[in-house]
């Protein structure tokens, strides 16, 4: 998709063994993952909680989330991390404590909206809505901030999302030619 006209360039989808189905990139079926960190983080960074250079403390690995490392503290064998640089490390720990301590269920539901999931997209087709289940237990929520929830995407959702963090928030409506 083109980010600044909403042009979609490409619309393909193939099933097991290479038959073509275009349609598959306009049904939600694909969990959303690590592109939840993205709304998870817009939703710090606006809300003001946190900066993108802004230290994270963690315990344990970048990528396991645990009940018992959800509230580490510093001290040793703890880590920190910047959100810039969890974004690029795709460090769920990490993420899980933003959706924990700085974003909340409230909040992660209210921007899974803003970024367009539980509702129609304008389109030429029939596009699925997105949908996405945001759990209110710290645990659970964490591990939906992160990418490991219910929460489900079309590729042609997906494509709208990155268009719009490309240009500074707006969402290009999909345009088919």
């Amino acid at each position: 998709i083109e980010r600044e006209t909403g042009r979609v360039r490409a619309l393909v989808g193939y099933r097991r063994g290479g038959e073509p189905d275009p349609w598959l990139a306009l049904k939600s079926l694909y969990p959303a993952a690590s592109l939840i960190k993205v709304v998870t983080a817009a939703a710090a960074l606006e809300k003001g909680e946190i900066t993108p250079g802004e230290e994270i403390v963690y315990r344990g690995g970048i990528y396991r989330i645990t009940r018992r490392n959800l509230h580490a503290k510093g001290g040793r064998g703890a880590g920190s991390m910047s959100l810039e640089e969890a974004i690029a490390k795709s460090a769920n720990s990490v993420f899980g404590k933003v959706a924990v301590d700085y974003v909340g269920g409230e909040t992660l539901e209210e921007y899974l909206e803003k970024f367009g999931f539980g509702q129609e997209i304008p389109f030429g087709l029939p596009v699925e809505a997105s949908r996405g289940e945001v759990p209110r237990d710290e645990y659970n929520l964490a591990r939906t901030g992160a990418g490991f929830g219910e929460v489900y995407v079309s590729p042609l959702h997906v494509a709208m999302i990155m268009a719009a963090i490309g240009s500074s928030g707006r969402m290009p409506r999909p345009i088919l030619i």
